[in-house]
């Protein structure tokens, strides 16, 4: 749900039925839940990408989207040079696309027995 291509969609019975239910069986019907993933295209990334630096580290880089994460500022001086502890980094687009675009696809298999 942190994603910025998620959307979450309630899906309630009708009212009329689930009154009808509770009458019978003592309990309302079930609200269920939907999560939509909307895909994003590489369009998206392009004007995301407007904005970040063309270099990073002094290294040109492929344009690319940089998973979200977690920092560890908790030793040493910290982020920003005040702040101590262990934070999240959304997921962003780096690089630059006149060297390149890496694309990433992801399948998810579920586990049978």
């Amino acid at each position: 749900m942190n994603c910025k291509n998620v959307v979450l969609v309630d899906s309630p019975p009708a009212p009329k039925l689930s009154r009808a239910h509770q009458k019978r069986h003592g309990i309302p019907l079930v609200t269920y839940k939907t999560l939509r993933v909307k895909p994003v295209t590489l369009s998206h990334y392009l004007k995301e990408a407007e904005s970040v630096d063309k270099a990073v580290g002094g290294q040109a880089l492929p344009l690319h989207i940089t998973r979200g994460h977690f920092k560890d500022y908790r030793d040493g001086k910290g982020l920003f040079g005040k702040y101590q502890g262990l934070f999240w980094w959304d997921q962003h687009v780096r690089g630059d696309p006149d060297n390149g675009v890496v694309l990433k696809d992801y399948r998810v298999e579920p586990d049978y027995p």
